[in-house]
Formats: structure tokens, sequence, C-alpha cells
């Protein structure tokens, strides 16, 4: 996480301590992202990082089963387990040329498992390109985190708010897209 901390810093993105509880949303988000990015690696519950209730949207384009969309909304203690997303499957699996008919489907998941994956191919990915100009880097705005890569079709974005006084995740985005 240390990569984490040096990148904010290199970004001018690090809190403004000296503000103390009057920090707004994009002063507090550095450390916030940071804290849940060492959750998400570590065992520590996700819990403490999200909204009491959280929307989850996930997306999956494969060149073999076609598209799946869906859109849950889930307590904050369910996002540390396996969850169940309802959505459509439906588009083209390109690699066969075949439609796929649209029809509801429920995918489980794991979206702390999956997140994980995400980061460990972002390091490893920054471990082979030491040149810091071709790194993948989060990209952090005033009120999201999002972890994207692109070789492999890969996203995920974290969108922020207050709620009881903190800096919380209240919805997510899953998408991978076969990039063929």
């Amino acid at each position: 996480m240390h990569r984490v901390s040096c990148l904010l810093a290199a970004l001018g993105l690090c809190p403004d301590r000296a503000h103390g509880a009057d920090r707004g949303i994009a002063t507090d988000l550095p450390r916030v992202a940071q804290a849940l990015l060492q959750a998400l690696q570590g065992s520590k519950p996700l819990k403490g990082f999200l909204c009491a209730r959280v929307s989850v949207g996930y997306h999956t384009d494969d060149r073999s089963t076609g598209e799946f969309n869906g859109q849950t909304t889930v307590t904050a203690a369910a996002l540390d387990g396996t969850i169940s997303i309802a959505g459509k499957t439906g588009g083209e699996a390109w690699a066969s040329g075949k439609k796929i008919k649209p029809r509801a489907k429920a995918l489980r998941i794991n979206l702390r498992r999956e997140a994980r994956e995400i980061l460990k191919a972002v390091d490893d990915y920054n471990r082979t390109n030491r040149d810091p100009s071709s790194q993948l880097r989060p990209e952090l705005d005033a009120k999201q985190l999002t972890y994207e890569i692109s070789d492999i079709g890969t996203r995920v974005k974290f969108f922020f708010r207050r709620e009881d006084q903190s800096l919380r995740v209240h919805k997510l985005e899953y998408a991978i897209e076969d990039p063929g």
C-alpha cells in the first residue's frame, strides 16, 4: 500500500490535515480510498467503508456467452461475502457470431474477490512495467475512485458520499469486457 500512498502524494491528492472535520470530500477521499484498498487486499471487513445500503452494478461482455447486465442494492455487510445480482443476458457471442437471446439470469458473485483480482493485476502489471509513465494508476476525482485495466477490459469504480460524518461508498460498479 506504500505505492498507493506515494501515488496519491505524487498526484497532489494527500489529505489536508489542517482543516480537521471541515474537510470536503475531495480532501478526504485519498485517505479513505487508501484505507479501502488496504481493506480489500487484507481481511478487514468492508462494512466500515460502506453506506448502510450499497447500489451494485455489474456488467460483463464475453466473446462466448454474450453480455450480462445486472444491478442490485445490498447491505454493507453483504459485500464481504457472495451476493446475488439479478440481470439480463443478451447481445452477441462474437467469437461464434451467435446472437444470444435476452433472458433473465441471476449471478452469484463475490465482488471483494473480483476487486482483489483487479488490484493484483494492477500490481503485477506495474511490477513488470517500471517506467512510471506506463504504470496503471487509480483515477481519483471529487467523488469516485476508479481502477481500470484497459488491456484486459476490466474496471471497478467506487462512488463516495458523506454518511454519518464519514466518507463512505454508496455505489460500486464492476465491468469486464473481453477485449478479444
